[in-house]
């Protein structure tokens, strides 16, 4: 567990550059917004906080590219693969930073926003009706970040199992890193649709959607979300995080 813990220390510093930049942006992006309340049509500046969390996505797989290509790039793989830790370890240190990094942005993004939001959200609003959607969402949020910690874990070990497979044609890498990452897709999607049959009796998601049924009057409805094809996505993730694993230690020549 430390091994883990110091190569996971060692992800994070290496990324030390964009973990104190990216933030400062985001910050940046919603004091401009803030700014553009009494100017800008209120429709446009309400959806515009959102980009940052939008852009969490690709940038989870950018970062775990460069988790790999950086230590190639800079000849520190021999030196991260001569140290007495599992190839599993280092996969594992660098998927964990690179969830730490994208829930760092949309951390900062949403605490940011929480101004902007107050403004404008309607003043005129009841507060039986706030408490209402507050009750609401805090049932939703901790469901919903688990189906996208898995999402983004999975996407993770994803980028990077196509990265090392790549690495066995280095030669060849601009060319088949991307053939890589759109058959393993493949795989990840066809794999999938068998395992959502095979986990159906899986319990749903239940949610809380809160609809107006008259004027000042709503309802809390529930909403049944299948977890199967989280759960398919969350069993394929683990197959790619062995495979890439099993790849790095005795396939890919460093």
């Amino acid at each position: 567990m430390s091994h883990l813990w110091t190569l996971y220390r060692r992800e994070l510093g290496a990324s030390r550059a964009f973990v104190i930049t990216v933030p400062c942006l985001i910050g940046l992006w919603n004091l401009f917004l803030f700014s553009r309340l009494n100017s800008w049509p209120l429709l446009v500046v309400g959806r515009l906080p959102i980009v940052p969390l939008l852009l969490a996505i690709p940038w989870a797989a950018i970062a775990s590219m460069q988790a790999w290509r950086r230590p190639w790039q800079d000849n520190t793989i021999y030196l991260a693969r001569s140290l007495p830790v599992a190839a599993w370890s280092l996969l594992l240190a660098k998927t964990l930073a690179v969830l730490t990094e994208v829930t760092l942005y949309a951390t900062v993004a949403v605490l940011t926003g929480l101004p902007l939001i107050a403004r404008l959200f309607p003043s005129e609003v009841e507060a039986p009706t706030r408490s209402i959607l507050l009750a609401a969402g805090w049932i939703n949020v901790p469901q919903l970040l688990f189906v996208v910690f898995v999402l983004l874990a999975a996407g993770s070990v994803t980028v990077q199992m196509a990265y090392l497979v790549g690495r066995l044609a280095h030669r060849w890498l601009p060319l088949v890193l991307p053939l890589a990452l759109v058959l393993s897709t493949w795989c990840l999607i066809r794999i999938g649709t068998v395992l959502n049959a095979m986990l159906a009796w899986v319990p749903p998601l239940v949610l809380r959607d809160v609809a107006t049924v008259a004027r000042g009057v709503h309802q809390v409805r529930p909403i049944y979300l299948s977890p199967a094809p989280v759960l398919s996505t969350l069993v394929v993730g683990v197959l790619y995080f062995c495979l890439a694993a099993w790849l790095l230690e005795r396939q890919v020549d460093v």
